[in-house]
């Protein structure tokens, strides 16, 4: 920004592509960029170990006199030596400008940085009596078209999506993120979390690519025909955490996870979640599957709560996003 105008804008499109910082530089070239003011989420990166060069290096030699920063980076190649940098070469550094906003749009890299996990997403479609299906199963659909058009934003979030292997051969859902007219804009990473002895030699013809993750906690050992990522773990709640820094390690940085009503229940009773999102159509669905499970709560006071971050309405339903408190 120079003289109260915006010169140029930018953003960060992917890993090993030009930081936000660099495509705002270029945007505004043409321009009289000498002397502007920089705004920016996070504290603009000083390393070399990466497939992008340092962001305070442009910043420097474009002549920039002041840059203004959400959030200091949680990376330690980066914290604080970003800030540190500029204020070496004479850049006028502000820290905190819109702090709460930097950070909800950096909730992914942040828990990623903090606590090594990818962050974790819970989402559930379900009638007013909490039910996620009929008695005889039938799911689809409970929501409504518009409902599940917003499902796939947050799919666009989310490196990979996880179901359990019920949901799998009930559903038989796509895992990946479509747009408005049905065109597959992401392939997701596709994980399947259960007993996969359970899978029939159909749907080894569907689980064919490296997208897909088989995640088997049997008893028994079980190998798949396809050469695909295969984590075999003895126990199915005890093996959550252990499931998540797997996946971490292997490159996954959030997952989306979408039921059933087992896997819901473990992610919820381990708090081993980040974000909850409930979608409700107007309707009862009587002695179906709740959305939820556990026998074990016996009072209230043993029932942890959530904090609301908004519900707002769509179409005919609603939504409710929920987080830890």
């Amino acid at each position: 920004m120079k003289d109260d105008k915006i010169i140029g804008e930018g953003l960060h499109y992917g890993a090993g592509l030009p930081h936000a910082e660099v495509n705002a530089i270029n945007a505004a070239l043409g321009t009289e960029i000498e002397g502007s003011t920089l705004y920016c989420n996070l504290e603009p990166c000083c390393h070399t170990n990466k497939r992008t060069p340092p962001c305070t290096d442009l910043i420097i030699a474009a002549g920039i006199k002041r840059v203004v920063i959400s959030n200091i980076d949680p990376n330690p190649f980066v914290q604080n030596k970003g800030v540190k940098k500029l204020i070496e070469n004479g850049i006028d550094v502000s820290i905190g400008e819109l702090e709460h906003q930097g950070a909800s749009l950096n909730r992914i890299f942040f828990k990623n940085m903090h606590q090594k996990l990818p962050y974790v997403t819970l989402k559930m479609a379900c009638s007013l009596d909490g039910r996620i299906c009929l008695e005889n199963g039938t799911s689809k659909w409970i929501t409504s078209p518009l409902s599940r058009q917003h499902v796939h934003q947050i799919r666009l979030e989310h490196d990979a999506i996880l179901v359990g292997i019920n949901t799998f051969l009930t559903d038989a859902p796509s895992l990946n993120t479509r747009d408005d007219d049905n065109k597959v804009i992401k392939e997701n990473k596709k994980i399947i979390f259960g007993d996969m002895t359970k899978l029939l030699p159909e749907h080894h013809h569907k689980i064919c690519t490296n997208d897909w993750i088989l995640i088997h906690t049997g008893c028994s050992s079980f190998s798949c025909p396809r050469e695909i990522k295969i984590y075999h773990f003895d126990h199915f709640e005890r093996s959550l955490l252990k499931l998540l820094k797997a996946l971490y390690v292997d490159g996954i940085k959030s997952v989306l996870v979408e039921g059933g009503q087992k896997v819901f229940s473990s992610f919820i009773d381990a708090r081993l979640f980040d974000d909850v999102f409930l979608f409700y159509a107007p309707i009862f669905l009587g002695n179906g599957k709740s959305n939820y499970m556990n026998k074990n709560i016996s009072t209230i006071d043993a029932c942890r709560g959530m904090k609301i971050v908004e519900i707002k309405s769509i179409e005919n339903n609603f939504v409710v996003h929920l987080n830890q408190e």
